[in-house]
């Protein structure tokens, strides 16, 4: 005897369930990845735009303080006042930031008093909390860090010319003294306001072809060629339209000289005049607009730089 066996089908709804579910789940996986480039976008924009920011407050509390110091207007004491308090308000919130205990919505009030982007404020904190060591990050870090000192300063000067306003004025002998303490420590600060965003060129092709064949290159931009162990280098001109100013730098970061404005297409032998460990190219006049000269030191983690 046969016996006949029926077999019950799924409704086609129901097979295709699974696949509606995987859908969605992908869909979801996609809005998600596409918030999250989103937001990694505004916290660099903020970032980049807070350092904007932060250097232009820093170039006018200069002028600000400078022209107090001649004018002894109290106008012009609020004026500095005003844009160094960005400073300060700024260098608290990093400072907040790095100690590991803050008060999120402080440091946050804080960022917003400097004009930072308040959607990118969340993710600025986020990185400055988490990855203080990432590319660009951790060389702007430094050199903010490294101006503290001098901008403090600032303050103390606009006291001291203050309290010589209120007794009376500044002599002659003293208002020099003072216009050249601003001077010397804006002098310090500023390249450091101007941080270089870089190429690099490791492999020895990338140190061949280098900037060859650029019909422009940006103010900030630039090419730093390692050329690791510290050793004598030459570079040249060759097949590059572009005048350049050549920094040359030693192992520990230190400017060793600084060969500037280039001549394009030349095949003239540009050499270090010294042990270096690295060149920067940077667009001609680039030396002499942030007042970068030797000695002075590059921060990067190539030298070590954290």
């Amino acid at each position: 005897m046969r016996i006949a066996r029926t077999t019950s089908q799924q409704p086609l709804s129901r097979r295709l369930m699974p696949l509606a579910y995987a859908l969605v789940a992908m869909v979801g996986l996609i809005l998600a990845l596409t918030w999250g480039a989103l937001q990694v976008q505004i916290t660099l924009a903020g970032f980049l735009n807070g350092e904007s920011l932060w250097s232009k407050a820093q170039k006018q509390s200069v002028i600000d303080l400078e022209t107090y110091a001649t004018s002894g207007a109290a106008a012009d004491l609020a004026d500095f006042r005003r844009h160094y308090a960005v400073l300060e308000s700024d260098r608290w919130a990093r400072d907040a930031i790095a100690s590991g205990d803050f008060d999120r919505e402080k440091v946050a009030q804080a960022f917003a008093r400097g004009s930072v982007i308040p959607a990118a404020i969340p993710g600025m904190i986020f990185i400055l909390q988490h990855f203080p060591s990432a590319p660009h990050i951790n060389v702007a870090l430094e050199a903010w860090y490294s101006t503290d000192d001098s901008i403090a300063e600032f303050a103390g000067i606009a006291n001291e010319l203050q309290a010589a306003h209120a007794g009376g004025g500044l002599s002659v002998a003293e208002l020099a003294r003072q216009r050249a303490r601003i001077h010397s420590l804006n002098s310090y600060i500023e390249p450091r306001t101007n941080v270089f965003s870089v190429e690099i060129a490791t492999t020895e092709e990338e140190k061949q072809t280098g900037l060859m064949y650029r019909k422009e290159l940006a103010d900030g931009k630039g090419m730093l060629f390692d050329f690791n162990p510290e050793q004598e280098v030459s570079m040249w001109m060759k097949n590059t339209y572009v005048s350049l100013d050549m920094i040359f730098i030693r192992a520990d970061g230190r400017i060793l000289r600084i060969a500037e404005n280039t001549e394009p297409m030349s095949t003239k032998i540009i050499s270090s005049r010294g042990p270096a460990r690295a060149v920067l190219e940077v667009v001609a006049g680039t030396a002499q607009k942030y007042g970068i000269r030797a000695g002075d030191r590059v921060g990067h983690p190539l030298f070590g730089s954290k």
